[in-house]
């Protein structure tokens, strides 16, 4: 794979052919923005816009490992509460 800053005339010489594997599906993330692979981010993130946007996507992700952490721990809160109540019903 070519490295974005790579130009197609720079790596080919006259009559090479290339071959161009197109992505066929687009993962999104937890508000619908397509997820950048690391090609597209060295290729595409430049500039102002492009470091709000990733400075948006670690607070979503650090706020969904967050949350992922109090479901699991409430998860197994409610477990020891459960295993104690039929525990001490015997």
């Amino acid at each position: 794979m070519l490295p974005p800053t790579a130009t197609i005339k720079s790596c080919l010489e006259d009559g090479q052919s290339l071959n161009i594997t197109l992505q066929q599906k687009v993962e999104t993330n937890s508000v619908g923005a397509p997820k950048m692979t690391k090609w597209q981010e060295e290729a595409f993130m430049v500039g102002e816009a492009s470091e709000v946007r990733l400075e948006g996507e670690m607070v979503r992700e650090a706020m969904e490992k967050k949350a992922e952490r109090e479901r699991a721990k409430k998860e197994k809160e409610e477990e020891r509460r459960r295993k104690m109540i039929h525990g001490g019903a015997r």
